[in-house]
């Protein structure tokens, strides 16, 4: 005898949990990469599609990585990753950016023709050895009078290597292969190829280091190194602890960017070349939203512009330059403790 049984809703087995498929690693970049670290150049990872650095790369601004460790980055920690090439010193190169067609007509007709070019999105990159004396960073510069948008990249400054991919889907690509023998022919770059900054001679806080205010004149000096430190760890962690947060457009978008401008370029007495790289990644990040919840990323002649007007201005409550390195404290580098320790025993 059959029993009837009241229905009952069978419970449904639970979806399978699909994994996330990890980025495809292009063995082109990875030989590209490995081939640019062989020509003596300074590699960091940058983040999927952006300028980004996907590491603290102030280090990378003093000594070159090895080629496993690039390696390690573009296959094993940042897979698919792009990556950037540290100009200045530490690779002995500088490079020349030109952002639209004016820009890269003054490239081929007004300087020596290097061998080693990227096509970028919006124009071309220029290559040149080092000069073997500082090369600061400019963006907008002029020539013969006129301003244009080329940019310089020199000591402290990056820029998109070879291979990587644009959030648009724009590759950059070499116009002939980056090797030591184009490396041998490429011209040294001159810095009288552009004209002088107009306000070069006011520059009073651009000095390699900076005294506290308010502080004995003969103690507590910061280098440039140390001021660009803090105004990092300011950076991560001025917010309660937290990221200094981005903006939102419609929402007093620019008056917030100027004022983390005005922090850089007053706050720990940073040129404003001297702080564009930072303020760069800050303008790149995933919490800058439009008015549409949407990337909304500051562009590098943006960003310069307000450092430039905080340059330009006093500061209202009539605090001297370099106010901010009293009160931020970045933790001390340990292998950097190491070396002051053996220092001080010798």
């Amino acid at each position: 005898m059959s029993i009837d049984r009241p229905d009952r809703e069978i419970p449904s087995a639970p979806a399978p949990v699909l994994e996330e498929t990890p980025p495809a690693i292009d063995k082109g970049v990875i030989c590209t990469a490995v081939r640019l670290c062989q020509l003596g150049w300074s590699l960091i990872p940058l983040h999927r599609e952006t300028k980004v650095a996907c590491v603290r790369w102030s280090e990378y601004q003093h000594r070159r990585p090895k080629v496993n460790e690039v390696g390690r980055w573009l296959v094993v920690q940042f897979p698919g990753c792009n990556y950037g090439i540290i100009t200045g010193a530490v690779s002995g190169i500088v490079v020349v950016e030109a952002d639209d067609e004016a820009a890269v007509r003054v490239l081929h007709e007004k300087f020596p023709p290097t061998p080693l070019r990227q096509r970028t999105r919006k124009g071309e990159h220029g290559v040149y050895r080092h000069p073997g004396v500082p090369v600061g960073n400019r963006v907008r510069c002029s020539v013969r009078g006129t301003e244009y948008a080329i940019d310089v990249r020199g000591d402290g400054g990056y820029v998109v290597g070879p291979g990587s991919v644009h959030a648009t889907g724009h590759v950059y690509a070499e116009v002939e292969p980056w090797t030591e023998q184009a490396l041998s022919r490429t011209p040294v770059f001159d810095p009288a190829w552009f004209d002088p900054k107009p306000d070069a001679a006011r520059r009073r806080h651009s000095s390699a280091m900076v005294r506290l205010p308010g502080r004995d004149p003969g103690d507590h000096a910061v280098s440039l190194d140390g001021r660009l430190r803090k105004a990092r760890y300011w950076l991560e962690t001025g917010r309660h602890g937290e990221p200094i947060p981005g903006t939102r457009q419609g929402q007093n978008a620019s008056g917030r960017c100027y004022w983390v401008a005005c922090k850089l370029v007053r706050g720990f007495a940073l040129t404003p070349e001297e702080a564009l790289p930072l303020f760069a990644e800050w303008g790149e990040r995933e919490d800058q939203l439009d008015e549409y919840g949407g990337c909304f990323p500051w562009s590098e002649g943006e960003l310069h512009h307000k450092l430039a007007d905080a340059d330009r201005g006093e500061d209202r409550d009539g605090r001297p330059r370099g106010y901010m390195l009293a009160f931020v404290h970045p933790p001390v580098d340990p292998d950097r403790l190491k070396e002051f320790v053996f220092a001080s025993r010798l």
